[in-house]
């Protein structure tokens, strides 16, 4: 979504306070441990991550991943609707 934090973040974005009420979703190359204050946990953080890397955050549970992207999947990208169904 954005590099803001805080409460600017969840006036200026309104999706940020939808996220922080599920209490779930995707964060792409944490960078501070506060990184995950949205889903309310506190995370680790490397000093040279990998492109891609990021963590999986449902309720107090995080999981890292590894996300890839490549020219092809350019090309088969789908838009996920208002309620998670994939169009």
């Amino acid at each position: 979504m954005t590099a803001m934090s805080g409460p600017a973040l969840l006036q200026r974005l309104p999706l940020a306070g939808e996220v922080q009420a599920n209490g779930m979703g995707l964060i792409l190359a944490p960078r501070t441990p506060l990184d995950g204050d949205i889903l309310g946990v506190r995370l680790e953080t490397e000093n040279s991550p990998r492109a891609g890397r990021g963590v999986i955050v449902r309720g107090n549970r995080v999981v890292q991943v590894q996300v890839a992207f490549t020219s092809d999947s350019a090309t088969n990208i789908s838009t996920i609707g208002s309620h998670g169904s994939v169009r």
